[in-house]
């Protein structure tokens, strides 16, 4: 990465583009008024500040684990889960709940075994989103089930996605990287990064500014966060998943520009977003 603006314009973008970067819960409340999710209970999951005691109502009352604001959510609720690496493995238990990221993309782990499981009958009501999953056996095991699964990254584990019986998940926008026994079984990925590529994926280096320090950002020639620095960045490449999502999806979180359609990955569709081309100046169809 070469940046070739200064501290202080970068800092000026980040501003105009994004807005000042903290972990405060104010700043996280404001998160939940733009992010667009549904309007039901939200459960809050935060490894760092949580107790599983806790009601999980509020940002300062947060679970701990993952799994226990999934197992107190209902159909239409959503799970939302704060910065940290999560070393659980989880459950869905066939709800039509949404358990996403709340901010910068939560890491899943659960060395041998399954980091996320959907065997309960679950439809596309069930969906998990804005996650980075690594170091598992298998990242997600779907058993005759038809989940949405969009936005992740998925790297580093034995094995990507499986779906086994009459499985039909919903898999979109989503990075498939280093699984050593292979991304996707007896499933299809579309507007994704993966090795193979297809109709409507990418078969390339998804770019990442570091993937050795764990930094998952997607470089970009427009801007694009560096946490390190907490300012905005430019790169002297730009990765192909940016602009490159299901164009169908809402983009309108990712700051501007945001070449009117969605990044690939488990930034994507979040203020995190590395930024893209103008509308204006891409052309934005499938």
């Amino acid at each position: 990465m070469k940046p070739i603006a200064s501290v202080a314009v970068v800092t000026i973008l980040a501003f105009l583009a994004f807005g000042a970067v903290g972990s405060d819960v104010d700043h996280r409340t404001s998160l939940l008024v733009e992010s667009g999710a549904p309007t039901d209970t939200y459960f809050h999951v935060d490894l760092a500040y949580g107790d599983d005691d806790n009601d999980g109502l509020t940002p300062d009352a947060a679970f701990a684990t993952v799994q226990k604001g999934i197992d107190m959510a209902k159909d239409g609720d959503t799970v939302l889960v704060w910065p940290g690496t999560y070393t659980e493995a989880i459950d869905f238990q066939g709800k039509a709940i949404t358990v996403r990221s709340a901010e910068t993309p939560a890491q899943l782990e659960a060395p041998g075994g399954f980091a996320v499981t959907f065997a309960a009958g679950e439809s596309h009501g069930s969906v998990l989103r804005n996650f980075i999953i690594k170091n598992s056996r298998m990242a997600v095991f779907a058993a005759a089930t038809s989940p949405t699964i969009t936005n992740l990254t998925i790297l580093d584990n034995e094995y990507g996605i499986g779906a086994y019986g009459h499985c039909r998940p919903d898999i979109r926008n989503s990075i498939f990287l280093n699984n050593a026994n292979g991304d996707l079984f007896q499933c299809q990925a579309r507007y994704s990064c993966l090795s193979g590529g297809g109709d409507t994926n990418v078969d390339a280096d998804p770019l990442f500014v570091d993937p050795n320090d764990c930094d998952y950002h997607l470089r970009s020639g427009t801007g694009r966060y560096s946490p390190q620095q907490n300012v905005w960045v430019i790169d002297d490449l730009t990765s192909p998943c940016i602009d490159a999502g299901d164009p169908s999806f809402d983009c309108s979180d990712e700051p501007a520009p945001n070449g009117g359609r969605v990044n690939i990955g488990a930034y994507g569709g979040t203020g995190y977003a590395s930024l893209g081309k103008s509308h204006a100046g891409r052309d934005v169809s499938p």
